[in-house]
């Protein structure tokens, strides 16, 4: 199993300053979603705001650091958080955030492709797969490989690093890590729910019987109203920022289609995944009916070192992220816990 070193010279906020261009709080909250930002646990915590390169222009993105920053307990890593399709960098992460954080990480969270400020990026859904690699080079562009043999390559004086996705942005982490040049430079992916076989062209209408139930309100909303205050029923009721943040398409295709079609070209109809070269936590519902677990399956089962934990037997693909076991799993997984068992195989 690779490692990559302690950062003994800097912090994860000083290492990631001299990579990326800082901008101000107001620049990046830009539309109603930010407000996440105001009212809820993320605004005890300490933040920095950036600029980040993407395919297509350039995206904002925040870093919340780690509450480790002793001797006696150093900070563990980067997490970088790929939201999914339709929302922004923090709004889906409102709970996910300060567990990353108490566990010892910084976060590192940006709209891709289409979200976040207008006029800062279109949306293409071929494009959008080279964001993370950029994202990626830049932050490690400056490292000293010191053993570059293998695509597990030490590098010196970097954080740990992991992609985190969800849903689409899932995909697109996986897609990154099919890629030589991010392989070595991060450590693990975690897949929340990754959207790789669309079922139905009428995507977020096939899990009504997921959102509209009282248990859904039960579960989910009364939880993580301490996260979200009223801007959680977006999350119990899916997606209704659709309309407060419209994603810029590059092609005027609806989106549905657009997703389905990529999800065929590119997972369906190719082994790609095989090119996967890190762990990778794998995260689905059994009633995921959007990305149908036995259609996922298929595909997720070409990864060599894929890592599967059924999280949940009730939720859909809309609302497994608000599920208390993806947060003790994936902090399994961070820690090294399911590493020795994949290690073994």
């Amino acid at each position: 199993m690779h490692t990559i070193g302690a950062m003994e010279m800097s912090s994860t906020k000083q290492w990631i300053s001299e990579r990326l261009t800082s901008i101000s709080e107001e620049d990046f909250i830009k539309n109603v979603s930010r407000r996440l930002l105001k009212k809820s646990k993320l605004e005890t915590l300490e933040k920095s705001y950036f600029s980040v390169p993407l395919s297509t222009g350039v995206g904002c993105a925040v870093l919340v650091n780690s509450q480790y920053s002793s001797k006696e307990q150093p900070e563990k890593g980067l997490i970088i958080l790929v939201h999914a399709l339709g929302t922004d960098a923090t709004f889906q992460f409102g709970h996910v955030i300060p567990y990353l954080v108490h566990e010892g990480f910084s976060v590192l969270a940006f709209d891709w492709d289409g979200h976040g400020p207008a006029d800062s990026s279109l949306l293409d859904m071929q494009e959008s797969t080279r964001s993370i690699p950029l994202l990626i080079n830049k932050l490690f562009e400056t490292s000293k490989i010191q053993d570059s043999s293998t695509t597990e390559a030490k590098l010196e004086n970097t954080p740990r690093c992991y992609l985190m996705g969800y849903s689409y942005g899932a995909s697109l982490a996986l897609l990154a890590s099919t890629r030589e040049e991010v392989a070595r430079r991060i450590n693990g992916v975690i897949a929340i729910s990754p959207l790789l076989a669309v079922n139905s062209s009428k995507i977020l209408s096939s899990e009504k019987w997921s959102i509209f139930n009282l248990k859904a309100w039960i579960l989910d909303y009364f939880q993580i109203f301490v996260y979200y205050g009223f801007l959680g029923l977006a999350h119990v009721l899916g997606f209704p920022l659709f309309q407060k943040m419209p994603i810029r398409w590059k092609v005027k295709v609806l989106s549905e289609k657009q997703i389905a079609f990529f999800c065929e070209e590119t997972f369906v109809k190719r082994n790609i995944l095989n090119r996967v070269k890190v762990p990778v936590l794998w995260l689905h519902g059994l009633k995921d009916k959007i990305s149908p677990y036995d259609l996922a399956a298929k595909i997720m089962l070409q990864i060599p070192r894929a890592l599967f934990m059924v999280c949940d037997n009730s939720r859909g693909h809309t609302r497994i992220i608000l599920n208390e076991h993806v947060l003790k799993n994936l902090a399994k997984f961070i820690n090294n816990k399911f590493y020795d068992a994949l290690q073994d195989k």
